[in-house]
């Protein structure tokens, strides 16, 4: 036995290279960010101090849409990385306290809420704060310039928002 006040489980992981992804517009539109740039968005040591802000121009966005399973169940990684959905969750819930008004939509092929209380979690992001989430994986964003939508051509995303990627985590356990 070892006598210590904490435990820290480091799992092996590495992240997708969002650039390889150019379908969903990463490194194209200003406001296509990754999950770890979100992250630091709205940490308070982050660019904002704290503040959810669009990198395009520093104001509060009134939609944010998560966009699940980039770069994981498809033909190269045909598994679920286990991770992204109540990472999102947990974002999304972040951002709701940030900005209470804001409409967040989560887009996901399904959801996968493995560990103790994450059930509850999710449950709680649906009816407490009033997160939606899409059956549906975008394939696919533009950005249509005379109104400032971005898009998949079927699907209205949201007016100068933040679309995020997550499930861009490759597990490198074996």
């Amino acid at each position: 036995y070892i006598n210590v006040g904490a435990i820290i489980l480091a799992q092996g992981f590495e992240l997708i290279d969002p650039f390889t992804i150019t379908e969903l517009g990463f490194g194209k539109f200003k406001n296509v960010i990754t999950s770890l740039q979100l992250e630091r968005i709205m940490t308070k040591s982050g660019p904002s101090g704290g503040r959810l802000v669009r990198p395009s121009d520093d104001k509060e966005p009134e939609k944010i849409g998560f966009i699940q399973c980039v770069g994981t169940r498809n033909k190269e990684h045909n598994y679920c990385s286990t991770v992204c959905c109540m990472h999102a969750t947990k974002e999304a819930i972040l951002a709701k306290e940030n900005l209470p008004e804001i409409e967040i939509k989560i887009f996901t092929l399904d959801m996968r809420a493995y560990g103790k209380g994450f059930e509850e979690l999710y449950q709680k992001a649906k009816n407490v704060y009033r997160i939606d989430y899409v059956r549906s994986r975008p394939s696919f964003i533009e950005f249509i310039f005379y109104n400032n939508y971005i898009t998949n051509g079927s699907y209205k995303f949201y007016q100068l928002c933040h679309l995020y990627y997550s499930g861009n985590l490759i597990s490198t356990m074996t």
